[in-house]
């Protein structure tokens, strides 16, 4: 029962903090709070059963837990503090029902009242301008995310050391500024907008990388992605790259029920049934794509990676898919995202096109690059890159590197297949 309590938890974590943040005006008490609420839940709901309003009873005994350890404060000044929020938040469980988190991803009209979407405000709180960008994506993915060091460490390809020192400065310039935790009005909007947008797309990917775990639960995190997108974009209307954002991971999401197969095996992007892919959402990411750049904006980030994602989306057959142009478009990304990650993307895209020598030139110039020493999907393109050119021995030591970094079960029986078809057959060219 508890490995089954265990994905509820921690789809809820994220909300929880971020309610209670709100309520408690304060992040570390509402993270020890959260924690404390976590634990009650595993003692009681392996009893009594998960309650219809998970959230809303974590965040009522969060809540409760967190006054009590005020009372017991020798501090009377932080006790008037939480007093005067403690008697507005009597009926959270009331205020917060199950529905409003529901992973249903067709949101409905966004109102102005849910700007206060207290989501939103722990994020645009944790990307405060105080902060440099790196301490307020590292915040984002601890405070809300609930990630521990080394999966930041991994998510953002840095060490554990550096993610801590991240988070205790953050913090600490964030106590010691007296910030306080609400969606911030007019001109202090657009300066943290792109650090709200990268920790949007950074909670979607989390789901989508991590459901190949066969955690279902996932897709909670990425339907909160795809809420928070729709109201920034609400939001920002008359910027392109909330819009973009918001069609790309529709776009992502359409394809994902094409990445297991019904056995559970992964199945790469080219290789995939495209009848399973959801049809309606392709067509509402595309429309949205196809209005940013209808309406002559300057390109963005994620205007270029959205414009990427169409053009597998809406290839009927992966033969069809316009891969010169997925080449180009990574080209231009790379003028935008200086991440090594971008021509890894553009590497493995040449290989499509017949750019194999090209492409296994571009990812030798990136052997160095610190980042992608521990980035499987890296040494995955270059076993691949490599098979295609003949280099089998530089092709099964990149194949065994992609395969030790898997963390995904089905990724890791793909890429040992991969590998065992290079070793039976010399000559083979193994599949991406």
């Amino acid at each position: 029962m508890q490995a089954e309590l265990g994905p509820i938890l921690k789809a809820a974590y994220p909300q929880v903090v971020a309610t209670l943040t709100r309520v408690l005006g304060d992040m570390d008490r509402a993270m020890d709070a959260t924690q404390d609420a976590l634990v009650k839940a595993l003692q009681t709901w392996q009893v009594e059963g998960v309650p219809s309003q998970p959230v809303a009873w974590l965040v009522t005994v969060g809540r409760n837990r967190a006054i009590d350890v005020l009372r017991r404060d020798a501090k009377s000044a932080s006790w008037e503090t939480i007093t005067g929020d403690a008697d507005n938040v009597v009926h959270l469980a009331d205020e917060h029902p199950a529905e409003r988190w529901s992973s249903n991803l067709d949101v409905a009209e966004i109102n102005l009242s849910e700007l206060e979407d207290d989501m939103l405000r722990l994020i645009f709180t944790c990307c405060n301008p105080l902060l440099t960008p790196p301490m307020q994506i590292t915040l984002v993915l601890k405070v809300v995310l609930g990630f521990n060091t080394n999966e930041i460490a991994r998510t953002l390809l840095t060490s554990p050391a550096t993610v801590e020192k991240r988070i205790t400065r953050a913090k600490q310039r964030l106590k010691d500024a007296e910030v306080e935790y609400v969606v911030p009005r007019g001109e202090e909007l657009p300066e943290r907008l792109q650090a709200v947008l990268r920790a949007i797309y950074l909670l979607f990917n989390e789901g989508y990388t991590r459901i190949l775990d066969g955690n279902l639960m996932r897709g909670t995190a990425m339907a909160e992605a795809i809420r928070l997108g729709r109201m920034t974009s609400r939001l920002f209307r008359h910027n392109p790259e909330p819009r973009s954002l918001l069609a790309l991971m529709l776009l992502n999401n359409a394809r994902l029920p094409g990445r297991l197969d019904a056995q559970g095996h992964f199945v790469p992007l080219h290789a995939q049934d495209r009848a399973r892919w959801d049809q309606a959402m392709i067509r509402e990411g595309v429309a949205l794509i196809d209005a940013v750049y209808a309406a002559r904006h300057p390109p963005g980030a994620y205007q270029i990676q959205a414009a990427i994602s169409a053009i597998h989306s809406q290839a009927a057959t992966a033969e069809d898919t316009d891969w010169p142009q997925i080449v180009a478009l990574y080209g231009k990304l790379a003028e935008y995202d200086a991440s090594p990650v971008v021509p890894v993307n553009q590497a493995a895209a040449m290989c499509f096109v017949g750019q194999t020598h090209q492409a296994v030139e571009l990812l030798e110039t990136l052997a160095e690059a610190p980042q992608l020493r521990d980035y499987q999907p890296y040494h995955a393109a270059c076993g691949y890159a490599y098979a295609l050119v003949g280099s089998r021995d530089k092709a099964r030591a990149a194949y065994h590197l992609a395969i030790e970094l898997a963390n995904s079960p089905p990724q890791k029986a793909y890429l040992q297949a991969r590998l065992k078809d290079l070793v039976d057959d010399p000559a083979h060219e193994s599949g991406r």
